[in-house]
């Protein structure tokens, strides 16, 4: 995550603190919520709101490319909206390839 970190269509790192018994991830607040939610509040996504979002949700796969990385878990909840923009989040399952 800390290589994403210039990408404009993925979650932000900010910051990683580890203790005795946990390790807390601090990402940029997505106040726009989760795909997956404003779908289920509206229903249906207008077709310029779809063809928006899956050009930005594009752009940031492109960038996950460049940088060698595969998400493995690309859905509609791990997909967050700040600003109206879309940023591409959860990378627990994503790896490095070669």
């Amino acid at each position: 995550m800390k290589s994403l970190s210039n990408t404009p269509y993925t979650i932000h790192l900010l910051d990683v603190y580890t203790t005795k018994n946990n390790t807390y991830i601090i990402t940029e607040l997505c106040e726009g919520g989760d795909l997956s939610k404003i779908i289920g509040k509206q229903k249906n996504l207008t077709e310029s709101q779809s063809i928006t979002y899956m050009k930005e949700m594009l752009s940031g796969y492109q960038s996950l490319y460049k940088h060698h990385i595969i998400h493995r878990d690309l859905k509609p909840a791990n997909i967050f909206l700040k600003n109206g923009e879309v940023k591409i989040a959860d990378f627990g399952f994503s790896m490095k390839s070669s």
